[in-house]
């Protein structure tokens, strides 16, 4: 998070603020210190267990941010570019401009993130039957299930 939102940003946490109040923390880390001791006190963990989860949760968060820095490179940003779902808005069938042999498949969803339908790609395009007007997302998937493009869809 630190990552994302800078050093020394700071929040506020009212998940249990009925029964605890409001906690506010100057930073992400000083969230993660409050979290960690808590739960020594709580009697839930051992203070080299508090160390080795914190120590553990930085690596995985650093490992999270090299593979999406490594997914964003220019080639795949140009990729997804250049990646045109049409026509949009559309009422029988949308087709994909510029698939690449790694498209192998889709997933139609609703705003809310319901699968309203799924498939494999073909020439034919992806068939709109039985979808009722509204605004969609087409989500493109590789060979191994990966999403490598999503664009809204409106269909009528």
């Amino acid at each position: 998070m630190t990552h994302l939102f800078g050093e020394g940003y700071s929040f506020s946490d009212s998940t249990y603020a009925t029964t605890h109040g409001v906690r506010s923390f100057t930073d992400f880390e000083s969230c993660a210190q409050e979290t960690a001791i808590s739960r020594l006190y709580g009697g839930i963990h051992y203070d080299f267990g508090n160390q080795n989860g914190s120590y553990l949760g930085r690596t995985v968060g650093d490992n999270i941010i090299n593979l999406f820095q490594q997914v964003s490179s220019t080639a795949a940003r140009q990729q997804l570019l250049a990646l045109q779902i049409f026509p949009n808005p559309a009422k029988d069938a949308v087709f994909i401009k510029n698939m690449t042999p790694s498209m192998t498949s889709f997933k139609l969803s609703s705003i809310t993130g319901s699968t309203m339908k799924s498939g494999m790609m073909d020439s034919n395009g992806i068939s709109l039957d039985g979808l009722a007007p509204g605004l969609y997302i087409v989500t493109i998937l590789d060979s191994n299930g990966y999403p490598v493009g999503q664009q809204k869809l409106v269909v009528q």
